[in-house]
């Protein structure tokens, strides 16, 4: 499929609503790609493109794949077959590894450390309109399976940081040299990996 009729098959309203994100009246609404406090991202349906006004955003004026390639933070191919399995139906699940595994780590420690992690994303799902929508679109309720969601703000909490620590030793954190983390499968839902005993070993 040329990139032109992906264009044209996918309206810009599609990938908004994918995003959970709400349009006001006049095409408006927050920009998701800074802190914003009135809305300043303008859509524009006839042509499927944006724009943002604010001289605090770098996001600029796009289309749909732009904006995809913005709210995922990646690359424009990647964009594009995320664009295409939107098309139409059902999107596919991004392609998220298990967290990683350190092999000199202690068993018992990590298992405390992921089922804890695992305990605030299964909290949070029932908060994120989006999460719960995406599972309902594949059949599943939440409600009757081990599930959460992730939305990358469990550090942000003072009172967390033994469990900040242990999530970076883990790698579901990375800090990064200039301060902050990069989250691992950060706005994901979360499925824990259980061994045969029910002890979650990954997610």
């Amino acid at each position: 499929m040329e990139i032109k009729e992906l264009k044209q098959r996918l309206r810009l309203s599609e990938v908004i609503a994918y995003y959970g994100l709400l349009p006001d009246k006049h095409g408006r609404l927050l920009c998701p790609f800074h802190d914003d406090k009135t809305p300043s991202l303008q859509l524009y349906p006839k042509t499927g493109t944006f724009c943002c006004f604010s001289t605090n955003c770098n996001a600029g004026t796009g289309d749909v794949i732009r904006f995809i390639e913005l709210m995922d933070t990646c690359s424009m191919h990647e964009a594009i077959m995320k664009a295409k399995s939107l098309i139409g139906g059902t999107p596919l699940l991004p392609a998220v590894p298990a967290a990683p595994v350190n092999p000199s780590t202690d068993p018992i420690e990590r298992e405390a450390v992921l089922a804890k992690v695992f305990g605030s994303f299964k909290k949070a799902l029932p908060a994120s309109r989006k999460a719960v929508d995406y599972l309902q679109g594949r059949g599943l309720d939440y409600r009757q399976h081990a599930c959460g969601y992730n939305s990358g703000g469990l550090h942000w909490d003072s009172r967390n940081h033994y469990l900040v620590a242990s999530m970076v030793k883990y790698g579901l954190l990375k800090p990064y040299p200039a301060g902050g983390y990069s989250v691992w499968a950060k706005d994901c839902v979360i499925f824990p990996l259980e061994d045969a005993t029910g002890r979650i070993v990954s997610l």
